[in-house]
Parts: C-alpha cells; structure tokens; sequence
C-alpha cells in the first residue's frame, strides 16, 4: 500500500508530465528534472532554470501585484529590454531583475533531505535549505546570482542609455554563472547518486 510520499509523488509526476506536454517546463533543466525524479526518496515541485525578467507594478512596489512584461529564459540585448519597455510599460515602478536556477524538492523523510542537502554542499552550492510545507519535507536548492534595479516609474523610464547597458550586463553575466553552477549542481549529484543502489531504483507506477 502506497504511502502519503507515494501518492503525492505520483501526483506531482503526472503534472509535470502534462508541463512538459505543454512545454511549460524550461527545456534546459528537463534532464535534471527527470534525473531527480527518478529518485525513489524525492520529486520535484516548482523549478526554474534562472531567468532575466523586466516586471511593473502599482507605486509602493507592491510586489503581490507585479506584473511581468519581459522575461528570457537566457541571455538577453538591450534592444530586446528597451523594446519590451515602449510596448509595454504603462504604470506604476519598472523594475530589471535576474533570478538564479531554484529548486524545490520534496523529500520523503528528514534524514533523506539531510542528505541531499549535504551532497548539495558538499558539490559547492551553499544555498540549500530545508524547511515544512504542507507536511512536506521540502529542500530548497538556490544559487546567489541575483540583481534587482529600478527600470521607471510613472510609466517613465528613470536610467540612461548608457546604465540600462551596465544593468543588462551585469545581469547577463549573472545569470551567465548561475548557468555555470547548475551544471556543476548536475554533474555533481548524478555522480553522488552513482554508487547508491537504493537511490537508483525507480518508482512503480503500478
């Protein structure tokens, strides 16, 4: 008989399933995705690759209520942010900001999420973090690339030419090594998972 891990895993496989279907999953991190998955003691809930984003929203930055306008899965141009600001800011703050890959993987006990947290470290990702969700175990594994700056306010731009340039770079450069670390993230777990029989076994589906 199935436990609650089990049930749940098979739920949040089935939708990842219909994701990918859909292709609403970021298509560079659907091997990792389908590596992690394949492990019997975890699943993976909301993922991200890492992403460069440009978003609006009411004065006060009342982030709740932002909106995204521009968002690159990769590396972008400053004609591509400047394009997507004429057509699309209207109100409110601007905002530029680049987010680092993110991870949640839920564990099925504490001493199984205590060891994926250690082989995340112990590849050289320090940003790992267990905490409770819904009475899941849940390991969030982050990276620290990050960089968030005011584009405009009042539907007008605030930054020059020339700084909205400094921002895009900085931010590709970024996102550029949360890239790089993501591989390391990879490569490192798959070989720590190697040599672990019990780790290799796939879930049932009956």
């Amino acid at each position: 008989m199935n436990d609650s891990f089990e049930i749940e895993k098979r739920k949040a496989l089935k939708r990842l399933t219909e994701h990918l279907a859909c292709k609403r999953v970021d298509k560079d991190i659907i091997p990792f995705l389908k590596f992690l998955n394949s492990l019997p003691n975890f699943f993976t809930t909301s993922s991200c690759s890492g992403r460069i984003i440009v978003y609006q929203v009411p004065v006060f930055h009342d982030k709740e209520h932002c909106e995204i306008i521009g968002k690159w899965h990769r590396e972008v141009e400053v004609e591509e942010i400047k394009g997507v600001i004429a057509k699309k800011y209207t109100h409110g703050e601007l905002w530029i900001k680049q987010e680092p890959f993110i991870f949640h993987v839920v564990c099925r006990n504490i001493e199984d999420a205590r060891e994926l947290q250690q082989a995340v470290k112990e590849i050289g990702i320090r940003e790992a973090y267990i905490f409770s969700f819904s009475r899941k175990i849940v390991l969030q594994i982050t990276s620290s690339e990050k960089i968030e700056a005011p584009l405009g306010i009042g539907g007008k731009t605030i930054v020059s030419d020339d700084y909205l340039k400094h921002l895009v770079d900085i931010a590709n450069k970024k996102l550029r090594r949360s890239y790089q670390r993501l591989k390391m993230l990879e490569d490192g777990l798959r070989r720590y998972f190697s040599d672990r029989k019990k780790f290799k076994v796939k879930i049932s589906d009956s």
